[in-house]
């Protein structure tokens, strides 16, 4: 029969991505940690880690017990910090990266609630649309779309969005109706640089399949939000996260565009180093974060917070 403690090593292997590692991370000898190994995966009747002299990686039955391994010791380590700190007081700092737009707009309000109800956390926050190395920074928690396969980073669903093709009414006024993909080559296409790397294209949903369509314009930033103003401003046409600009559409100031040839809804998630050592502070601001995005309805600006 397999324990918690095989779940944990298990877990603890992945994230090392080397059996050495782990040991010494868990304090074991080499030999235990191999044993505990060979145990778990006669238990599955399975192969978990594909293993040469040189590295360690997952198999497609091993990458399927570690999401529900960590989902196990997740709970397990909330029971466990809930029953020893019930009665204290949180403290310290949060270091958070959250998207320009949805930060500003959305996370940041229920950042300010959770100090209003914790007024000994600090917050040290980072506002980026890019993917950060959140072990080489420090980070606690970052707000990211889509996912990226690391085993060292733990990922809960938020809640979905999707980008959307938007402009100004100032702006197409001047224009012909754009009514398929192929229209764009025409128009000035506002453009995001994530990572050093500059949007070449966007994708489109054409006869039930994405298809690239190469983009180009004059305006290149790596903001969301000074995309989102350029774009009010009637510069030009852009890709936008729904969640960022439900005012402007609401209010007329936007209008989608190639509403048929969207690809659909992407994951919203928040994102942590793994689960199993955050601070109890992190852990509560997580489940704080996930609870409050999804009861309160968009909003359009977060001035005057503070």
């Amino acid at each position: 029969m397999i324990s918690f403690r095989h779940l944990k090593l298990f877990v603890t292997i992945a994230e090392q991505g080397s059996l050495t590692l782990a040991a010494r991370e868990l304090g074991l000898s080499p030999s235990s940690v191999t044993e505990r190994l060979n145990t778990l995966e006669k238990y599955f009747n399975t192969v978990l880690f594909i293993r040469t002299t040189r590295s360690i990686s997952l198999t497609e039955e091993g990458d399927i017990l570690l999401n529900s391994a960590r989902s196990i010791l997740e709970l397990f380590y909330e029971l466990e910090n809930n029953i020893r700190i019930s009665q204290q007081h949180l403290k310290g700092n949060i270091k958070v990266s959250i998207p320009s737009d949805l930060g500003r707009n959305r996370i940041l309000p229920i950042i300010k609630k959770f100090m209003d109800v914790n007024p000994n956390i600090g917050f040290d926050i980072s506002f980026c649309d890019e993917y950060i190395d959140m072990i080489a920074t420090g980070t606690d928690v970052a707000v990211r779309y889509g996912l990226r396969t690391d085993a060292r980073l733990y990922a809960r669903l938020l809640n979905t969005n999707k980008r959307i093709f938007c402009a100004a009414p100032s702006y197409l006024k001047n224009f012909d109706d754009i009514k398929h993909p192929d229209d764009l080559i025409m128009h000035n296409c506002l453009r995001l640089r994530l990572g050093g790397v500059i949007e070449s294209e966007w994708p489109f949903i054409i006869d039930g399949h994405i298809v690239r369509k190469l983009i180009n314009g004059n305006f290149i930033a790596n903001d969301g939000e000074v995309i989102r103003q350029i774009c009010i401003n009637g510069l030009g046409i852009a890709y936008e996260y729904a969640h960022d600009i439900v005012a402007e559409l609401n209010s007329g100031r936007l209008v989608e565009i190639l509403s048929e040839y969207n690809i659909g809804d992407c994951e919203l998630n928040v994102v942590t180093t793994t689960s199993h050592k955050q601070p109890e502070r992190v852990r509560q601001f997580i489940h704080f974060l996930i609870e409050k995005f999804n009861d309160e309805p968009c909003k359009e600006t977060a001035n005057q917070l503070f």
